[in-house]
C-alpha cells in the first residue's frame, strides 16, 4: 500500500525552489536516491516545513527545533551496510518545529497517524500519545527511507519520542519509557533486568518505533545518554568494542565528550529482548576539538561511504553512527543543512 498524503498537504505542491540551506540539503538527498527534486514536496508541505508565500523550507530556529545545532528542522542520513553497492539514503523531519507546543504535538502526531496508516498498520502511534504531555517533551521526530523508484517513505517510516525536554525538567522520564516498552513488547526478564540497571547510569533521549509496511512487526529502540563519570560504563555494558570502527576514521587523540556519545538499543519485536546496538557521536566542532579529531575527517569519509559527496557538499557533519545486530552492521553519516 503506498503512502497517503499528509494531514495538511496540499494535492499539488509547487516544487521546493533552491535557494536555501535546508532546500539544497533534501535536493542532494534525493539525487543520491535517485528520485525526481520535487518527490518530497508533499510531505515537507504537510510536515508544516515549508513557507507556503515563498515555496521553500521554513528558517531555522535553534529555540525550537533540536533535530540539528542550527535549529534547521531537517537531516539526512546516509547508511553503508555490508555488502551493499550503494548508501541507503533516509531524512529525519521535525514537523511543525515553529508551532505552539499544543499544535505542535497534535499536528505531528495526525502527520505520523496518516503515514503509518499508509503502510498499512491501522494503529502504530497510539502509545506515543500519553507520552507527549504538553509541553515537556521536546518534539515527535518523523524519519524515512528514501528509494529509486518508489514514493518517499514506503519502506518505513520511523517515529523518534524526543524526551531530552522532558528530562531537563526533571520529569520521571524512565518510568513512562518502560512503561512504553511494555506496552510495545512482550515481556522479557532480560530487558527488564538491563533497564534496571540502566536506570541508575544513564538518561532516556528518544524512544523510537520503526514500522515497515504490514504485516511485518514494527521495531523498537531506546536512546541513552549518560553523564562524564558513567558514559564509559556504560559503554562497556551495552557496547564493548563498538566505538572502534568510528574511532579509526575520526582518529581522537582523546576521549570523546559524554555529552557527545548516544547509545542506542533496539529490542526484538517476538521476544521482547535486546537484540542490536548503536552508538552515535556528535561531530560538532566543540566535540571534535576536544576529542582531537585528525584533519581530513571529511575525506575519509566520503572513502567509507562512495556516492555520499552531493550530501556532503550540500551540508555539513553532525553524526557518525556504528551499529550492529538489529538490522545488520552498518555505518551512519547524519548530514545537516549548512548556514
Amino acid at each position: 500500500m503506498g503512502i497517503q498524503r499528509p494531514p495538511h498537504a496540499p494535492s499539488h505542491t509547487k516544487t521546493l525552489r533552491h535557494c536555501g540551506p535546508s532546500d539544497t540539503l533534501v535536493r542532494a538527498a534525493l539525487a543520491v536516491a535517485g528520485l525526481p527534486p520535487d518527490t518530497l514536496t508533499d510531505i515537507c508541505a504537510g510536515a508544516g516545513l515549508v513557507d507556503p508565500a515563498h515555496g521553500t523550507m521554513r528558517p531555522p530556529d535553534p529555540e525550537r527545533s533540536r533535530l540539528n545545532r542550527s535549529g534547521a528542522p531537517v537531516q539526512v542520513c546516509l547508511s553503508r551496510r555490508t555488502g551493499a553497492d550503494a548508501p541507503e539514503v533516509r531524512i529525519l523531519l521535525d514537523p511543525f518545529f515553529d508551532h505552539a507546543p499544543e499544535e505542535r504535538h497534535r499536528r505531528s502526531l495526525a502527520l505520523a497517524d496518516a503515514l503509518v496508516r499508509g503502510l498499512g498498520w491501522r494503529d502504530a502511534v497510539g502509545w506515543c500519545a500519553p507520552l507527549v504531555p504538553q509541553p515537556l517533551v521536546g518534539a515527535l521526530w518523523i524519519g524515512g527511507r528514501l528509494s529509486r523508484g518508489t514514493a518517499p517513505f514506503a519502506d518505513g517510516v520511523a517515529l523518534y519520542l524526543n524526551a531530552e525536554a522532558m528530562a531537563e525538567t526533571g520529569a520521571p522520564v524512565w518510568p513512562e519509557m518502560i512503561g512504553a516498552l511494555d506496552c510495545l513488547l512482550p515481556p522479557s526478564a532480560d530487558r527488564a533486568a538491563l533497564l534496571r540497571r540502566l536506570t541508575g547510569l544513564a538518561r532516556c533521549v528518544s524512544l523510537a518505533l520503526e514500522v515497515a509496511p504490514a504485516p511485518h512487526p514494527p521495531r523498537v529502540k531506546l536512546y541513552l545518554r549518560a553523564p562524564a563519570d558513567t558514559a564509559t560504563r556504560l559503554a562497556d555494558l551495552l557496547a564493548p568494542g563498538q566505538a572502534e570502527p568510528a574511532l579509526a576514521i575520526l582518529q581522537a587523540r582523546a576521549a570523546w565528550p559524554a555529552s557527545g556519545l548516544t547509545l542506542g538499543l533496539s529490542f526484538a519485536s517476538g521476544s521482547g529482548e535486546p537484540d542490536g546496538l548503536k552508538l552515535d557521536v556528535c561531530l560538532c566542532p566543540d566535540c571534535r576539538r576536544v576529542a582531537g579529531v585528525s584533519p581530513g575527517l571529511d575525506e575519509r569519509l566520503r572513502a567509507q561511504i562512495p556516492g555520499a559527496a552531493p550530501v556532503l557538499d550540500a551540508g555539513r557533519l553532525a553524526l557518525l553512527g556504528t551499529g550492529m545486530g538489529g538490522k545488520g552492521q552498518r555505518l551512519n553519516i547524519y548530514v545537516e543543512p549548512a548556514t
